[in-house]
């Protein structure tokens, strides 16, 4: 793994952690949502230059669909529907941070 690679995954443990941090009152306000999509597109853009062999280790990581979350984020923010991304962290969070762990550890 290079030294990009590692810190690429860094940055993705970094913004769950981030985001862990902004949910724990459980309140979802305006300025808590920025918080979590700015730190979902950390996720995705990170994501999106994780090397093939790097996601092909964790193949039960939609990597594609991290990405294109980033991407509709950055790009078609007017679509976000805060109830999905809920979902998203309620759902799928845990299963990423294990992932990049691994990945790390590796």
């Amino acid at each position: 793994m290079s030294r990009g690679e590692e810190l690429r995954l860094g940055d993705i443990a970094q913004a769950i952690a981030a985001i862990r941090s902004h949910i724990a009152e459980g309140e979802f306000d305006r300025k808590t949502s920025d918080a979590v999509l700015y730190n979902l597109v950390v996720i995705g853009e990170a994501a999106a230059q994780l090397a093939d062999d790097t996601r092909t280790r964790a193949p039960e990581i939609p990597w594609t669909r991290v990405v294109a979350l980033r991407n509709l984020i950055a790009h078609e923010y007017f679509r976000v529907d805060l109830e999905v991304i809920r979902s998203i962290l309620a759902e799928q969070l845990d299963q990423l941070d294990e992932a990049v762990g691994q990945l790390l550890a590796d």
